[in-house]
């Protein structure tokens, strides 16, 4: 089953910050996730078929070196 969600992150202040959370994102998790990153509404939306713990998005959020804000 696929799900999409959504997460508020601050920090996002061009489109290069917005490349680099989607590329840590990216590496964090499984094949197949599509990950956007919008640094205009500091969110990030995440299409998956696997789980994705909020703990582990927070951390590697806060490695790629913004804020997470939790579930948009």
């Amino acid at each position: 089953m696929v799900s999409t969600t959504t997460w508020n992150v601050s920090g996002m202040t061009c489109q290069g910050c917005a490349g680099k959370l989607q590329k840590v994102l990216g590496a964090s998790f499984p094949d197949g996730t599509d990950i956007t990153a919008d640094h205009q509404s500091g969110r990030v939306t995440i299409v998956s078929m696997a789980d994705i713990a909020e703990i582990d998005l927070k951390d590697a959020v806060e490695r790629a070196g913004f804020d997470f804000g939790g579930r948009a």
